[in-house]
């Protein structure tokens, strides 16, 4: 029949069957897209608008990360992939993955992290390593004369062990013969 009802004339009326010719003209109708204010220059017609909005990079979208940053869809993607303080990083001294913002609380902790001497030597080693290198190599490590079970007292720095052996060599032997 070609007339259109509004909702209540529509009411009771079960012999109004749709305008298919109706739709059609009114989906052709040009429009732009409804973002339009942000920057969107997108030109179509009404029945492709939902089509367009459905990848419209103008849309506002949550983070898929879960951070609670909502941004233009566009925008999203750069978001995620290099600011979002949920992504997840891998350390670049253990290469474990970690969301970044746990990475700095990662970094005091990281066995394989680079770190100085905790007695200042100079020398750098990872940070699972340095016990053994306090106990086994650091010269700065204090150490016992190997005649402290003769009595000599005190602890030298393991830098030192050879001079105070040259410059205490008698009185080590004198020790030792005491005690033999």
């Amino acid at each position: 029949c070609g007339e259109q009802l509004c909702s209540s004339c529509k009411e009771g009326n079960e012999q109004i069957h749709p305008n298919s010719q109706m739709d059609s003209m009114v989906l052709s109708f040009k429009c732009s897209c409804p973002l339009i204010a942000r920057g969107c220059d997108w030109l179509g017609t009404l029945g492709g608008c939902q089509e367009h909005l459905d990848t419209c990079g103008y849309v506002l979208e949550a983070c898929k990360l879960r951070c609670g940053v909502v941004l233009q869809r566009d925008e999203l993607k750069v978001h995620e992939k290099e600011k979002c303080p949920q992504r997840i990083m891998k350390c670049k001294h253990c290469r474990n993955n970690f969301i970044t913002c746990e990475l700095p609380t990662h970094f005091e902790l990281c066995p394989r992290m680079k770190v100085s001497c905790e007695l200042e030597c100079g020398d750098v080693m990872c940070r699972e390593d340095m016990t053994q290198h306090v106990e086994q190599e650091c010269v700065e490590k204090e150490i016992e004369c190997p005649f402290a079970k003769y009595k000599c007292v005190g602890l030298i720095k393991r830098k030192d062990l050879n001079k105070h052996l040259a410059y205490n060599r008698i009185d080590h032997l004198e020790m030792k013969l005491n005690i033999l």
